[in-house]
Formats: C-alpha cells, sequence, structure tokens
C-alpha cells in the first residue's frame, strides 16, 4: 500500500511539474532512433570507461538516453553553455522529452525508495566522484570541445563513509 501511495504521489508531482514547470521539451528524434549506447560512448563522447562501468553495474540493460537527454534534443532549447550531461530526462509518448531535473531522474524507477537525506541528490552517494573524464562535446559543424569534469561513478554502488553513514 506504501509503495502505491508514494507511486500516486510520484505521478502526480512529476505531472504538476511538466505541466506547470516548463520542463516538456519537444523533438524530431524518436527514442528509437538515437545510437546504442556503445556509440554514445565510444564514437561520439569517448567516455569508453564509463560506458565500462555502466556495462557492469545493476544499470547495465539501461541505455544512456534513459538518464541523459541526447544533445540533438538538447540543442533545440539550449545554448552550448547549458548543455551537458547534467541535462536528465527520458523520451515520453509520442515525440516529447521530459526534462527530470534533480533526484526526479531516480525516483521514475526509484519512487518506492526511502531516502536517507533528502537534501543530498542520489548521485551523491551512488554516483560519488573519483577522478576526472575528459568527455568529448560534438558541436555544431563538426567541431569538438573537450571538457574536463569530474568523474560520476556509474557503477551505482552505495557507499558509505567512515562513520558508517551513506
Amino acid at each position: 500500500m506504501k509503495k502505491t501511495i508514494s507511486f500516486v504521489v510520484f505521478t502526480i508531482l512529476i505531472s504538476f511539474n511538466g505541466v506547470f514547470g516548463g520542463n516538456l521539451i519537444t523533438s524530431q528524434l524518436p527514442v528509437n532512433k538515437l545510437a546504442p549506447s556503445e556509440t554514445c560512448a565510444s564514437k561520439c563522447h569517448q567516455i569508453g570507461n564509463i560506458y565500462d562501468e555502466l556495462s557492469t553495474s545493476v544499470h547495465r540493460d539501461m541505455e544512456c538516453f534513459e538518464c541523459h537527454m541526447p544533445a540533438k534534443v538538447q540543442m533545440e532549447k539550449y545554448n552550448n553553455a547549458e548543455r551537458g550531461f547534467h541535462r536528465l530526462g527520458y523520451h515520453k509518448e509520442g515525440q516529447v522529452w521530459e526534462e527530470t531535473p534533480g533526484n526526479e531522474a531516480c525516483q521514475r524507477c526509484h519512487a518506492d525508495q526511502e531516502m536517507v537525506n533528502n537534501s543530498q541528490k542520489c548521485w551523491t552517494c551512488h554516483m560519488p566522484e573519483n577522478g576526472k573524464s575528459h568527455i568529448v562535446f560534438p558541436r555544431q559543424n563538426n567541431k569538438k570541445e573537450i571538457k574536463t569534469l569530474p568523474h560520476k561513478s556509474h557503477t551505482f554502488i552505495m557507499h558509505i563513509d567512515k562513520q558508517g553513514k551513506p
């Protein structure tokens, strides 16, 4: 019963945010026309290490676009400086992408999970930073930009600190 109530509340909140939050993004790019994750990782962004982590994680059956909004979709709404992997979202029915900021990206599938600390992002514990990643960002006119960003582990393992807390 608790799971059902959580799901209903979560669905209402997401619907409210989609209608009034301006997060709906339309695109002519159907979800089944997107490149597979291996292609995103090796040819476009050159982040094979992140793909390898995802491939061995509990989310190994997921594709990149199930959490991240494709660059082509982001180009329709955001300028270069606003685009990136921090834009989380998913493809809904029809031709609509919904941006899911913050913990909503994780709670789409994990609404039944109780969060230890609601003030933190899910990835603080489940995707800790581990070094730096050099990520290729394709830009218009076949130009590429390489950014060095904190590496967020895509193994999704719960990490505990020295006091035994997440």
